[in-house]
């Protein structure tokens, strides 16, 4: 056979029907079914698409995790105020048991005096029962949630006194003059605080009737006047409210308050 012969033969064999497409083209097989070739050996399935690999499920709480090295939350910041005051702290005769060990109150001392974030001081100030601690950190601590915390577990009036008059915060003020029995103390308050709820607090804690004599009759707001006037037994005084204030309302209080005492035994 010459050679052009078998250049022929050899295009047939590998095209026995012709370009592909065209009629009498076979079928090209696709997929993963086995094939024979010419020289009778079988080939190796192989699959027409690689398959996805299926990607992990996330972990939600990696997304939460801190970073190495870092605080869950970020200290000196508050999540939420009202966090402070989920529950109301135990005072000093409801300390838990060996909250009294000296040296476990001086640990505490010194972690709430000198701890950075705000929440380790408030987790020592929480068990301290020592009382000239809690008075410092009641005075100095810069978070008014701590000084508040400070004061709910203090017992002394002088200390109570120094925080209710003197702390910026009205917050920290109301705590601490809720704590006074000190009469003394009360009427500076009833007289002197800037806040008319913390005078009306402190007048609903007054017994001392000059005191109330002096808020019934001088105080700028009427509230406050009238808290005074709702306390007051001297009939003198009421008299000289129900005809010189100028809110018709508390005159006609003190009236009622005239009556009250008249009809009493």
């Amino acid at each position: 056979m010459t050679l052009l012969a078998l250049a022929i033969a050899g295009t047939a064999c590998r095209n026995p029907g012709g370009e592909a497409g065209k009629p009498g083209t076979p079928a090209v097989q696709s997929g993963p079914a086995a094939v024979s070739g010419a020289s009778g050996i079988s080939a190796v399935a192989v699959p027409s698409a690689q398959q996805p690999v299926p990607a992990p499920t996330p972990n939600p709480a990696e997304f939460n995790a801190p970073e190495p090295g870092t605080r869950p939350t970020d200290p000196g910041k508050h999540p939420a105020k009202e966090s402070h005051a989920a529950a109301p702290a135990s005072g000093p005769d409801e300390a838990q048991a060996g909250d009294v060990d000296p040296a476990f109150q001086a640990t505490l001392a010194r972690v709430a005096l000198g701890d950075k974030d705000w929440s380790i001081r408030m987790a020592a100030v929480e068990r301290l029962s020592l009382q000239s601690v809690l008075a410092r950190i009641a005075r100095s601590d810069v978070d008014p949630d701590i000084r508040k915390l400070a004061v709910s577990r203090m017992t002394n009036q002088n200390d109570l006194a120094k925080v209710a008059t003197n702390d910026g915060d009205w917050s920290v003020r109301n705590s601490a003059t809720t704590r006074l029995t000190d009469q003394p103390a009360l009427a500076r308050i009833a007289v002197a605080d800037e806040d008319p709820d913390i005078r009306k607090l402190a007048v609903s804690l007054l017994k001392d009737q000059s005191a109330l004599a002096r808020v019934a009759r001088g105080d700028k707001d009427w509230t406050v006047r009238m808290a005074a006037v709702d306390k007051l037994t001297d009939a003198g005084i009421l008299a000289q409210i129900a005809l010189k204030d100028q809110d018709a309302d508390i005159r006609k209080r003190a009236v009622g308050r005239l009556s009250e005492l008249a009809t009493q035994p």
